[in-house]
């Protein structure tokens, strides 16, 4: 699949920034303007309107356990979509207050907190309940931009551009 002018069945451009596919088999697709689903059934790509007619850079898209989505953008913070409905909600309590309005990569761990990065070389960490971040931690990277990260049951691994770090859930530690 690929952008076809005055197609409007087709991705409405071929800049692909994120790709998530949820629990319901849903295909999301995030664009350096925004974000589109694509609908099986039809056979097209659904554009999903943001809050307030803005088009952010879509760079990651994570799901949570309750199935709400998770969307981060290259300067415009966190929004969501909750489970079940199709609308986008600014979600400012992951980013307004902590400055980090570039979600780089974003990722769920296995405890259910969601983990972000962006190009200053920071890792946040967000400890959630309720689908609300109820506590928050940052990292410096001392290897560079966080690229992903991998929950190894004990812990997390942030694969960075130059190198690994670690956070070992016993201790709270970054390594």
């Amino acid at each position: 699949y690929y952008c076809v002018r005055r197609d409007s069945t087709s991705l409405p451009e071929n800049n692909i920034g994120s790709i998530l596919t949820d629990k319901n088999r849903n295909l999301w697709i995030g664009q350096g303007k925004g974000l589109v689903r694509y609908d099986y059934v039809t056979d097209r790509f659904d554009k999903i309107p943001f809050p307030d007619n803005v088009s952010p850079r879509v760079s990651s898209l994570a799901e949570d356990e309750a199935g709400n989505i998770y969307i981060g953008t290259a300067g415009m913070g966190m929004y969501m979509i909750a489970q079940g409905t199709d609308s986008i909600r600014r979600a400012g309590e992951f980013s307004d207050e902590m400055g980090n309005m570039f979600i780089g990569h974003q990722q769920f761990d296995k405890q259910g907190n969601l983990w972000t990065g962006n190009h200053k070389n920071m890792v946040y960490l967000y400890m959630m309940k309720g689908g609300q971040p109820r506590a928050f931690h940052e990292f410096k990277s001392e290897k560079g931009e966080p690229m992903a990260f991998v929950d190894d049951g004990q812990g997390v691994i942030v694969v960075c551009k130059k190198g690994i770090m670690r956070y070992d859930y016993a201790s709270g530690l970054m390594t």
